[in-house]
């Protein structure tokens, strides 16, 4: 006898052992289809009103593509909670409360809550038990196809290999000719990998090669010309940033030379022009004693023409005609 796993009912959602190598759907002892002696296809055997509340869930059923079994199981689940739970909302439309004192409306409000809450209440437990049942199953399911796959993939890969003994012998061969010929045009393209080198004919692999040979040698003359006329020009830069150079440090010599000669050459003009007005003021200074002198000399000659006597003008003789006689001898003089 085969081994036997546990699932669920696909009409009332009890736990069943079931034949997991046994195809179609699986039910319970009541809820499984009676055989009449023709082969049952995977339809539904318990008729649920779709009329009514219970409408919208066939739709929801019909958007999730379930099948007709999954949807007769998903409302052999739930259609009593919400058959129970439209009832209750129906009967709650009509209460309303106006006073305090109306007790009995107040208890039906209270009891149809509560009914409430016990219907909500155990749909979610339902729909956790359905939930892990399901978890369960796809997890079996993944199980079995796991098993299925470990017993065909190596044997899969195995005969592919073997169907593709030509094709891996025609790879091997073009791999070995684009080794060999990368090798030849590597040193002569700046990216080999844009050639598929094994896959051209001789002659096209031999004036690919030649052209490109050519064209790097032309690429490497005109690098070396440019190389050659780089430095040519940086050596002419460098001779002429040192000419330049030497240049300015003659033309600031110079420079510094005329004004040296330039500051000497006005140091010896304001010496001798210091020299020119110490000269100056010195004769001029002199002539003035010069001048004083002769005009003492005639003063005193002029007193003792006149038999002034100077000790008198002193003691007798007020200020004022001193400096009086004095002028008149100047003027006399």
């Amino acid at each position: 006898m085969a081994d036997t796993i546990t699932g669920n009912c696909y009409g009332c959602g009890l736990e069943i052992d079931y034949d997991p190598l046994v195809e179609g759907p699986r039910y319970c002892d009541d809820c499984r289809p009676c055989d009449d002696g023709a082969k049952q296809e995977d339809k539904a055997v318990v008729a649920f009103e779709v009329t009514g509340p219970t409408a919208e869930l066939v739709e929801v059923a019909r958007k999730c593509e379930l099948p007709e079994a999954e949807t007769n199981h998903l409302m052999a689940q739930f259609s009593d909670y919400i058959v129970e739970a439209s009832k209750l909302c129906e009967e709650a439309k009509g209460l309303v409360v106006t006073d305090a004192r109306d007790v009995e409306t107040i208890k039906k409000c209270h009891r149809i809550r509560m009914a409430l809450r016990r219907v909500r209440t155990e749909s979610e437990k339902n729909k956790t038990v359905l939930k892990v049942n399901v978890l369960r199953t796809g997890r079996a399911i993944d199980g079995a196809n796991n098993i299925v796959k470990a017993i065909t993939e190596p044997t899969e890969d195995y005969c592919e290999s073997q169907e593709k003994f030509a094709e891996r012998q025609e790879a091997a061969a073009l791999a070995a000719i684009k080794a060999e010929r990368d090798a030849f045009l590597a040193p002569f393209v700046p990216d080999i990998s844009v050639y598929v080198t094994e896959k051209m004919t001789p002659e096209g692999f031999a004036g690919l090669l030649e052209s490109s040979r050519a064209a790097y040698e032309a690429r490497a003359e005109a690098e070396r010309v440019a190389a050659e006329k780089a430095e040519a020009d940086r050596k002419a830069k460098e001779e002429e940033d040192a000419r330049v150079r030497a240049e300015n440090v003659r033309l600031k010599a110079e420079a510094d030379e005329r004004e040296r000669e330039a500051a000497a050459a006005r140091a010896s003009a304001a010496k001798a022009e210091k020299e020119l007005s110490d000269r100056k003021a010195d004769e001029e200074r002199r002539e003035a004693e010069r001048v004083k002198a002769e005009s003492d000399k005639k003063y005193k000659d002029w007193l003792a023409a006149n038999k002034y006597d100077e000790r008198y003008d002193r003691v007798v003789v007020s200020g004022n005609r001193a400096r009086l006689f004095r002028l008149v001898a100047e003027i006399e003089l």
